[in-house]
């Protein structure tokens, strides 16, 4: 039978969907890439500078408050483990 895979587990897949003519035809030359490249980039909303500061801002603190958690974290692990080991 067509598209038969595994005659045991009977999982069948589809034949593949036929291209189109114009899909066969369509190269892109790489003065068309960049044309499009630069059409695309034309049409991004890019951020503002007050919000690019303001995420860098929350990234700096963000990272330094999971920092000192971190670090608090370690010194009471620290701790128990002297405390257990005695030392």
């Amino acid at each position: 039978s067509v598209g038969l895979q595994n005659r045991r587990s009977r999982v069948r897949s589809l034949p593949p969907l036929p291209l189109k003519e114009k899909e066969l035809k369509m190269k892109t030359t790489p003065a068309q890439f960049v044309r499009q490249v630069k059409q695309e980039i034309s049409k991004v909303t890019w951020p503002t500078r007050a919000e690019t500061m303001q995420g860098t801002l929350t990234v700096i603190v963000m990272s330094v408050v999971l920092a000192l958690f971190l670090f608090l974290i370690d010194l009471v692990f620290a701790a128990m483990i002297r405390l257990i080991l005695g030392g």
